[in-house]
């Protein structure tokens, strides 16, 4: 008798939720979806340094290069003890002929400036140190994330707005909210992808003169947001 009993209450329970489910999927709602579109300067510029020594009778050591290297950063007003970062070092000892040695070693920083200001600098110190084996790796946004749901709430109140218009226009009012997904976000920052920084410096020196800074875009962020609203 009590198998029954519970039986019959889970059954009751299963039909009051379904039917809770049904009446709320046959409120008459609309369904829109809203965009947004917002536009940023990018205060993180992330620039790959290589610094190469082959033979120490004619180059400079690693040393020697990262040292100048920090030096007029430090002139420049660019804190390398936070911005400048080593990535990857390594070295190896080739022994040629009899009492000869070559001792290669390759040394990459990665650093990270804030402005288009600091990265024209930054241009310049590497080409007075004559180094070239460097490139933008990417550009960013510290508070990226916050910048995206930001986006995302610009793009869920178009929303909104459109399903007050689309009722408006037929007599009617948009209620409260029954539905929120986020359909898409895109971040798309564009800067230029140069094989050497040292080659774009050259042409910075010409008539034709063109800053680096000049050529990172600011960065887009695009959000969709589909919303399904009810009609009162």
């Amino acid at each position: 008798m009590k198998n029954i009993l519970l039986l019959f209450i889970c059954f009751q329970t299963a039909m009051i939720s379904q039917t809770g489910q049904k009446n709320f999927i046959d409120q008459p709602y609309i369904e829109v979806t809203g965009n947004a579109s917002m536009e940023i300067i990018p205060n993180e510029i992330y620039i790959s340094i290589t610094l190469q020594e082959t033979d120490k009778s004619t180059k400079k050591s690693i040393e020697s290069q990262e040292h100048q290297l920090k030096t007029c950063l430090k002139e420049a007003g660019i804190n390398s003890t936070k911005k400048l970062t080593v990535v990857d070092f390594t070295s190896s000892y080739n022994n040629y002929f009899l009492f000869k040695s070559d001792v290669r070693k390759t040394k990459k920083f990665e650093l990270i400036v804030s402005n288009g200001t600091e990265l024209n600098k930054v241009y310049g110190i590497l080409e007075s140190l004559h180094i070239a084996n460097t490139y933008i790796i990417k550009v960013a946004h510290s508070d990226i994330e916050n910048l995206k749901l930001k986006a995302n709430i610009k793009a869920i109140t178009d929303a909104k707005n459109k399903s007050t218009s689309y009722t408006k226009a037929l007599g009617q009012k948009t209620g409260k909210a029954l539905y929120i997904r986020e359909q898409s976000q895109l971040v798309e920052a564009y800067y230029p992808r140069y094989e050497a920084i040292g080659m774009a410096v050259k042409t910075m020196s010409s008539t034709n003169q063109r800053h680096p800074a000049s050529e990172i875009n600011n960065i887009i962020i695009k959000a969709a947001v589909l919303a399904r609203f009810t009609i009162i």
